[in-house]
């Protein structure tokens, strides 16, 4: 029986989300790490060795990201640097042909994430969202049973997340996003993908007062102005576009 294709992939950060994709990709029997982008050398160099990498896995600060980006046997870009640096990163591997992964948010500022699914289109590459609880199995379990009709008309949705482990400070200064924010993101998505799968939601102007509802329930109408502003939730047609089960990839 013969091997399967190993798929080539490089890491771009390994702060708390690049050292779980890192783990993942090393698991993976049909992936194969070429390239680790790191600031710390040292903290690289442990990990590479901690995952039982060989040296054939090269390590390269910031700096020489453009040696990644040019190595036309890297298929996949895994995108876990800080939020001010996914968008020229995500559009530099688009453009030279790798399907890039990003740890979400795609970008701070709402036209930045549109142009990065700009460029996904245009060059033909997959450009995934991490949201990761869209694939968690008993969400997706509670989400197929209320679209099959098994449990019922849904009258209330209550959900409850959490952060944890609770980050470092010296993540959250360049994180880009706050930890409620970030959390708040996932609330939303799952509560009205559920209400429109259940008929709860039928229309946008609906759809919005529920969003508003649940920031206002668990942040109070001060902090709510300022959750609604994320460019997951000021985009009026993401929750519908990004699909709960689903990733979120553009092809052509």
């Amino acid at each position: 029986m013969s091997q399967p294709r190993k798929i080539c992939v490089a890491i771009c950060g390994l702060g708390r989300a690049g050292l779980i994709h890192i783990g993942n990709a090393v698991r993976n029997p049909r992936v194969y790490v070429k390239w680790i982008v790191e600031e710390d050398l040292e903290k690289a160099d442990k990990i590479r060795n901690e995952c039982f990498l060989d040296d054939s896995v090269q390590i390269v600060k910031a700096n020489g990201v453009n040696k990644v980006i040019e190595d036309k046997s890297v298929e996949v870009v895994i995108v876990c640097v800080p939020t001010a640096c996914h968008s020229s990163l995500i559009i530099a591997a688009l453009k030279s042909g790798k399907a890039v992964f990003c740890e979400k948010p795609i970008a701070m500022e709402e036209d930045e994430v549109k142009a990065c699914y700009a460029a996904a289109k245009q060059y033909g590459q997959l450009l995934y969202c991490a949201f990761n609880r869209r694939f968690d199995p008993s969400i997706r379990e509670v989400y197929m049973r209320v679209r099959a009709g098994e449990i019922g008309q849904v009258r209330s949705i209550k959900t409850t997340s959490r952060d944890y482990p609770q980050p470092a400070l010296s993540f959250l200064k360049i994180s880009g996003i706050e930890p409620s924010l970030d959390v708040t993101e996932y609330q939303c998505l799952l509560a009205t993908r559920l209400a429109e799968t259940c008929s709860m939601i039928d229309n946008e102007v609906t759809k919005q007062a529920t969003i508003e509802k649940v920031l206002q329930t668990d942040y109070g109408t001060n902090r709510c102005e300022k959750v609604k502003s994320t460019p997951f939730l000021s985009n009026r047609e993401s929750l519908s576009s990004y699909p709960l089960c689903g990733p979120s990839l553009v092809k052509k």
